[in-house]
């Protein structure tokens, strides 16, 4: 027989679980289109990328000190874009809504300055 407590646990380890391919599916689905958005950039043929490439415009300028700012503000806004999935929360809500505002600010920079 099991106990009380036990159960919980067991739902609780399945929620984030849950949780947990929940955002592996988001964040694959957001690499595949940043993957077609980079493939669409750098494509001689096509239009050029969306504002929704972000500051990955910046890895495209041949300046190092841009490639390195674009590395540092993915690597700061991917996690403020995703926590809402790993810990849903009104607070985590406001920084994931703030971090996808900033990556369209960043790849409206990224298109003025045409890298």
């Amino acid at each position: 027989m099991t106990s009380p407590n036990s159960d919980e646990m067991k739902l609780r380890f399945q929620i984030s679980l849950r949780r947990l391919l929940l955002l592996i599916t988001a964040l694959a689905a957001f690499l595949g289109w940043l993957r077609f958005e980079w493939i669409r950039e750098v494509s001689p043929s096509s239009g050029g990328a969306s504002v929704l490439l972000g500051p990955l415009f910046l890895v495209l300028d041949p300046s190092p000190e841009n490639k390195q700012a674009g590395v540092i503000i993915t690597a700061l806004l991917l996690p403020c874009i995703f926590g809402v999935v790993l810990k849903p929360h009104a607070i985590t809500l406001t920084l994931s809504l703030l971090g996808i505002l900033a990556w369209i600010f960043w790849g409206v920079c990224g298109q003025g300055i045409s890298c």
